[in-house]
């Protein structure tokens, strides 16, 4: 069983994360908000949502151990900390990891089983034809979904070789490059591997629980949608980017983080507006053709309300922040009241990237004059920081809200 260590244990149940947080539940949760048309209907829903969560919890026959996640701050009380989502995953990663290690030199697979029930190295049709008796004598925590002993062994065989496969491109590539959707069929022919994806399941729904909660207080904070809250949502959808691990350092694109952002605004201002993701509007930088934005929130009605940008940046590349700066105002031909400008710092000093960035920018050349700019600290975050440029245009004022948020590798 040396193919079930922690490394491959950790990557199939982030895998199953990454794909049931960011691409399968999304959808559903914006089909599900779109259909909302007071608030009172979105509250309702997210309540809904949150009961789902705790029945797919409890039919995982793990509710012990979420009920210990939720009492954590009772049982810790020094570290660990689980102010943040991101060290409870940590905590229950390694928590299950460390059970499945501990039992694997106990853990036979129905293969190796069966060749010792049967007292052959040459399983044949006689053994599989008088399957019942080892079915009888195997302990109840072996016993997969399906009982059939051709299909379960034929299985293993196919999902030791894919694992072994996983762990050889791995160790060319230093990148786990996991298909979930290829592996999770095995859960139904093997044990352990049904452990591990219901590891991965609790994590989602524990995750998914917190976030409807978070959704519900923030309703409930600010009672009422009003037209210019998008700050407050943003900030929000940039403090559930930075606690999500996924996301940290150089692992991700812009457009990862861009999406993600995209998803959250999306959920939070539906009652409002609609967000495209990349959408081609406007002028490219070269003023030729159609050029893409990375997100455009817009009214019900169609109407655009703001632009926004994300930029990755590890140091004060100026030539990539004038070239994103420059962006928000030339694909703006409209003139939107407050565009927003997004940095994803992985800088090693985060301070002096933001005080860097805030003389460069005091500086910079926009295509409307810069009337003032100033440091807001409504958040009072330490590592989300933001500020607010206020240009002339025409006869109007317009704002570019600057948030710089702290991605680097914890």
């Amino acid at each position: 069983m040396e193919e079930f260590n922690e490394e491959i244990i950790r990557a199939i149940i982030d895998a199953y994360m990454e794909d049931r947080i960011h691409s399968h539940y999304p959808p559903k949760d914006r089909l599900i908000y779109a259909l909302c048309h007071q608030p009172e209907d979105k509250r309702k829903v997210t309540l809904q949502e949150i009961e789902k969560c705790n029945d797919l919890i409890k039919e995982l026959d793990v509710d012990e151990l979420s009920v210990g996640f939720i009492r954590d701050r009772i049982i810790f009380k020094s570290e660990p900390n689980f102010e943040k989502q991101t060290e409870s995953d940590k905590f229950w990663l390694s928590r299950f990891t460390q059970e499945v290690e501990m039992n694997l030199e106990s853990y036979r697979s129905i293969t190796d089983l069966s060749h010792e029930y049967f007292n052959t190295n040459e399983l044949d049709d006689n053994c599989f034809s008088n399957q019942s008796g080892f079915w009888d004598e195997c302990a109840d925590y072996l016993q997969p979904k399906i009982s059939d002993l051709i299909s379960v062994i034929e299985a293993e065989f196919y999902m030791f070789g894919d694992i072994r496969s996983i762990q050889k491109e791995y160790s060319k590539s230093k990148y786990w490059e996991i298909d979930i959707d290829e592996l999770i069929v095995y859960k139904e022919y093997n044990r352990l591997f049904q452990f591990i994806i219901d590891i991965a399941e609790l994590l989602v729904q524990l995750y998914r629980r917190e976030m409807f909660i978070e959704f519900l207080k923030y309703e409930e904070e600010e009672n009422v949608y009003n037209k210019f809250d998008i700050n407050d949502k943003l900030v929000f959808a940039c403090s559930k980017l930075q606690g999500d691990k996924k996301y940290w350092g150089n692992k991700a694109s812009e457009n990862d983080r861009n999406r993600y952002v995209a998803n959250l605004i999306e959920i939070a201002t539906l009652k409002e507006y609609s967000v495209k993701d990349q959408p081609q509007w406007s002028k490219s930088s070269t003023g030729i053709d159609s050029g893409e934005l990375d997100i455009l929130l817009i009214e019900k009605n169609g109407l655009p309300v703001s632009i926004i940008e994300g930029l990755n940046l590890n140091s004060l590349r100026t030539s990539k922040v004038s070239e994103h700066l420059n962006r928000l105002f030339n694909y703006d031909t409209t003139g939107l009241r407050r565009n927003y400008h997004i940095i994803y710092s992985t800088a090693n000093n985060f301070i002096s990237l933001w005080n860097r960035y805030k003389k460069y920018v005091t500086q910079f050349e926009f295509k409307y004059k810069l009337l003032k700019f100033e440091e807001l600290n409504d958040y009072g975050f330490s590592d989300i920081k933001i500020a607010k440029s206020i240009h002339r245009r025409n006869t109007n004022d317009v704002e570019c809200i600057h948030i710089m948020i702290n991605m680097k590798e914890r």
